[in-house]
């Protein structure tokens, strides 16, 4: 998952958690594709539901204007506070799954 991605943003407050198939080996080194990553709120050990336009820009690999498409077309759930625009995760996680390349090459 793209979830790593989100480290390289600098978000303070957060940290990420790396959950490991088996041991590591004794080198410390990690066998490719044994790992995933999840991104977990340090002050309250909570997984965050709602992320910012940037941080989906980040785990999507999508562009600032997409985004924002996605969001007014209503095929992303969001919300709004003031002047900041909030991504729903799970929102998000329900897009992709309806976004298998499979699926929308046999047009279904």
């Amino acid at each position: 998952m793209k979830e790593q991605a989100l480290l390289r943003l600098g978000l303070t407050g957060r940290a990420a958690v790396v959950l490991q198939a088996g041991s590591p080996p004794a080198d410390g080194a990690r066998p490719m594709g044994a790992t995933s990553t999840k991104e977990v709120d340090v002050q309250n050990g909570v997984e965050r539901q709602w992320w910012t336009v940037k941080e989906l820009q980040v785990v999507s690999g999508l562009g600032r204007t997409k985004c924002y498409e996605l969001i007014a077309s209503g095929e992303l759930e969001a919300m709004k506070v003031g002047r900041a625009v909030r991504v729903s995760r799970t929102s998000f996680e329900e897009w992709t799954r309806r976004q298998r390349y499979l699926d929308v090459v046999a047009g279904g």
